[in-house]
């Protein structure tokens, strides 16, 4: 069971690791320049390099889920109440976020193709008018929200879970902070998803460590008790 445990640890922080450095990538490069107009007329032209963006957005939030139960299965919460209302605002989170990276994968696209320019830009997810930042964003804060009830109280335990639970903390802070500025149109408070964001940049490297650490210290273990057996 320890061994399975560990190796959810290696693997979800891989996928994690390898989502979060892809996704900036492609972001990079698919990027469109100009009026909002101009933009969508690029992705009209360069729909399939967009829709790959995008495909990794949404690829961020089952990557992250899965890290965090890898690294919640370690420690076994007993307040069902408080597990249950985590899970409840994580489970929020992930539909929030898909819905809004979906969109630009599938809705977005349509319309451009379609010449219903209005009805993208309600959807395109870098529009003023958009929709779809308001939930992204709706998404984050209830991730935040999540993440705070279901790792605050590891901060208290040693080792590596607890660095892991202060990074979810401020990253959960952040992103509250930030749902709240859109809320009342401060850009400097909204400005605080992106903080909230690269916050997160280690964990995935860090989990990886720690499965590697405890799969060592099993191993060490078993010899151990090998040796004593002969």
């Amino acid at each position: 069971m320890k061994m399975k445990t560990n190796k959810q640890l290696i693997t979800s922080g891989i996928i994690f690791t390898i989502v979060l450095f892809l996704w900036p990538v492609f972001m990079g490069i698919s990027h469109p320049q100009g009026s909002e107009i101009e933009q969508l007329n690029w992705i009209k032209s360069h729909s399939i390099i967009y829709k790959i963006q995008f495909f990794f957005a949404f690829l961020i939030s089952p990557s992250i889920i899965y890290l965090m139960l890898s690294q919640l299965e370690k420690y076994p919460n007993e307040n069902n109440v408080s597990k249950r209302l985590g899970y409840f605002f994580i489970t929020g989170y992930f539909v929030l976020s898909s819905i809004s990276y979906a969109s630009q994968i599938i809705i977005v696209p349509k319309f451009v193709n379609s010449g219903l320019i209005e009805q993208a830009r309600v959807w395109y997810f870098m529009s003023s008018t958009s929709i779809t930042y308001f939930i992204n964003q709706m998404g984050y804060c209830f991730w935040g929200i999540g993440a705070m009830i279901l790792f605050i109280r590891l901060i208290k335990e040693k080792g590596i879970i607890q660095y892991l639970s202060f990074i979810y903390v401020i990253s959960s802070i952040l992103s509250i902070i930030a749902f709240i500025g859109l809320m009342i149109e401060n850009e400097i408070l909204n400005s605080m998803t992106l903080y909230g964001g690269l916050v997160l940049i280690p964990v995935g490297i860090i989990t990886i460590i720690w499965g590697f650490q405890e799969n060592k210290k099993i191993n060490g273990t078993q010899q151990v008790v090998q040796s004593i057996g002969d």
